[in-house]
């Protein structure tokens, strides 16, 4: 089940800069997805630049080049939190990327018990920036709980490119 606006029964956050965003997935309200792409990566820190690298493949594929460096570091964060806090042992954790219109979302899932949260971080911290880093690059974001552990979404606006420059668009 993926959210839209708010689910009965499940807890969501939503974190946005701006606007509120309503997020719709799949064609049952009416939005015909431009593509998904998803992949599962083990609990390492190797899974970091593996996620990363993904969704670096996957944007160019689709030609989503305007916002790609935002969209890599942001799964970077969001990755290394999974491999971090969330993904028990011997589990792995999962990336999703998908678009519709001009907007691109990315979510990591995992399976850990965990809620992420913001910390409070002083200037000589190694540590602690990833969803403050999320929070600004991102049009909005938030938290799903799932059923077993969670997913960390973000959208963002003008990732695709211009249906009327000419530039192809994934396909579904």
């Amino acid at each position: 089940m993926r959210p839209v606006g708010c689910i009965p029964g499940k807890t969501s956050s939503l974190f946005a800069n701006s606007d509120m965003v309503l997020l719709t997935f799949g064609s049952s309200v009416g939005v015909r997805m431009c593509s998904v792409r998803e992949q599962r990566f083990p609990k390492s820190a190797a899974s970091v630049r593996a996620a990363r690298q993904f969704t670096g493949d996957v944007l160019a594929g689709w030609r989503a080049l305007d916002r790609w460096d935002d969209i890599r570091l942001c799964v970077s964060e969001l990755a290394a939190n999974a491999v971090r806090h969330g993904v028990p042992d011997g589990r792995d954790f999962q990336v999703r990327i998908s678009c519709s219109g001009d907007r691109v979302v990315v979510e990591v899932r995992d399976s850990g018990r965990s809620m992420p949260e913001f910390r409070r971080v002083g200037p000589q911290d190694v540590a602690g920036r990833g969803l403050w880093i999320v929070s600004r690059l991102a049009d909005a974001f938030g938290v799903l709980d799932e059923a077993v552990g969670k997913s960390v979404w973000a959208t963002f606006k003008g990732a695709m490119p211009d249906r009327d420059a000419g530039a192809p668009r994934p396909s579904c």
